[in-house]
């Protein structure tokens, strides 16, 4: 072992106590790690591949995080404590522009599972769950068929057992390992009589999971909760474990430059009067609800860490993808909104960085557009397993072995989720994204509210460029365009 790595890996070292003693402990918290140490650990992760059809089939850990935008690591914004996800980005490929297509929770991991729109998934609300012949077509079906064994930890999300049958709210039958959660679970889980941190018994699990070898690749979806649902002192959603503390920030947070009255006085009603809307505590409460979400997604960053950890500790470094991403974003305070389920950047961007080891040294940032609907393409391909003709994403691998790969030309985005909290609905609006320009149409007014924003002079989306005369042919291609797209999605 390099000799420095070595010296990270003592520093790091100190006794853990999580309730019960686990086979890894004491564990290197790489949570406390400067990047370099970080970097120098994890180096003989991603070194010395060879191509991947001289190679088995991988063993995969899809690594899906709740409501991260893309500014929300380390290497983006030095506020956020993130030196595991970090030194994974070093070491593979960052999708510099990846999006969710419908950005609300159930609705993105519904397209997630099943690599479709939801136009054509059908998933509009948080109650509907997938049918049982989704689930069978699924991807991580196809794996279990093909012979990985499987396991989802986590929040699932899509659909639940107040209305629908249970076990396709959790499915649970559908995979080997199954330790999953619906909408709004708490991060304090009883185990054992024991009041624990539910990352810390996802952690375990997964880890036990992999210790326990077979003839089988594994796939695991490790579906961590931080950084969402943030609430009061003592509430479910806000208990952090007492056993982290994350090191202080390099940095204050990044307030957005449009968080301003005029930027929010410029929306359209359906916003303005939506959900996204929650008054003086957006600006007010920014600096705590930040604080939180630091500390939550760097609690997210160390079980990253010990994963990664148990890969290497296993030998099965050079055979093992992994993915991470966010079901998606959050406007944290942009044009003083909160939340997402909207079409606007903060809601829709998300990281999404991919690692595969059999690929060599091919690494650094893509630019290709890309979306949640990769993720399941990607991963039956690495697999070695045909892609369905009825998955709307695209093979991100391909995009790793050429970056000059051509990548589509426009994305779908829809939000058509029913729901209202406190009498404020949430927006139902559609609209398409280019490379350089983004059109979004809002469903329920007439006349139709429109918007049109130039990208690349306008990234923030301050300028709504439908009523100017100077725009009149974009704005109609942008229209074309749409009509397309929509009919593509179904």
């Amino acid at each position: 072992m390099n000799p420095m790595a070595q010296k990270c890996i003592l520093y790091a070292r100190r006794p853990v106590v999580l309730g019960v003693l686990r086979p890894y402990l004491p564990l290197m918290l790489v949570a406390r790690l400067p990047l370099t140490c970080v970097t120098l650990l994890l180096a003989p992760l991603f070194f010395a591949a060879t191509a991947i059809a001289e190679k088995p089939r991988p063993n995969i850990i899809l690594f899906y995080i709740d409501d991260l935008p893309q500014r929300g690591l380390g290497f983006r914004e030095a506020f956020f404590h993130t030196p595991n996800i970090d030194a994974l980005r070093e070491w593979g490929v960052e999708f510099a522009n990846s999006f969710v297509t419908a950005p609300v929770c159930a609705v993105s991991r519904a397209s997630l599972l099943t690599g479709q729109q939801q136009a054509r998934h059908g998933i509009g609300d948080f109650d509907t769950p997938l049918s049982a012949e989704q689930l069978d077509e699924s991807f991580f079906t196809q794996l279990r068929r093909a012979g990985y064994k499987t396991a989802y930890l986590g929040k699932y999300g899509v659909g639940h057992p107040r209305s629908h049958p249970s076990e396709l709210c959790l499915p649970e039958k559908w995979f080997d390992l199954w330790y999953g959660f619906v909408q709004g679970s708490s991060y304090s889980q009883m185990e054992d009589g024991q009041k624990r941190h539910i990352t810390t018994i996802m952690e375990e699990k997964a880890i036990a999971f992999m210790e326990n070898k077979d003839n089988r690749p594994f796939f695991i979806l490790m579906a961590l909760l931080e950084p969402h649902g943030q609430g009061g002192p003592g509430g479910p959603w806000n208990y952090q474990d007492p056993e982290f503390e994350v090191p202080p920030p390099a940095a204050p947070a990044v307030k957005p430059g449009n968080m301003t009255k005029e930027a929010f006085d410029a929306l359209p009603d359906p916003i303005r009067n939506g959900r996204n809307n929650q008054g003086k505590k957006t600006v007010e409460k920014l600096d705590e609800y930040m604080e939180t979400v630091r500390a939550f997604t760097a609690r997210a960053d160390l079980a990253v860490g010990r994963l990664l950890e148990t890969v290497e500790r296993l030998g099965l470094a050079e055979d093992t993808v992994v993915i991470f991403t966010s079901d998606n974003g959050s406007m944290w305070g942009a044009k003083r909104l909160a939340g997402k389920w909207n079409l606007y950047e903060e809601s829709i961007r998300v990281p999404m960085i991919v690692m595969d080891p059999r690929l060599g040294d091919r690494k650094g940032v893509r630019e290709q557009l890309v979306s949640n609907l990769d993720i399941a393409p990607t991963v039956l391909t690495a697999a070695g397993l045909d892609v369905s003709p009825a998955l709307q994403g695209h093979n991100l691998l391909s995009y790793i072995e050429d970056e000059k790969a051509p990548g589509p030309d426009y994305l779908f985005l829809e939000h058509d989720t029913g729901s209202e909290s406190d009498g404020r609905p949430l927006p139902r609006v559609e609209g398409v994204r280019t490379a350089d320009w983004k059109y979004a149409r809002y469903k329920d007014t007439d006349p139709a509210i429109e918007e049109l924003f130039d990208l690349t002079a306008d990234p923030v989306e301050e300028v709504n460029l439908v009523s100017s005369p100077a725009h009149a042919a974009r704005l109609a291609e942008m229209r074309a365009l749409f009509t397309k797209a929509k009919a593509e999605a179904r």
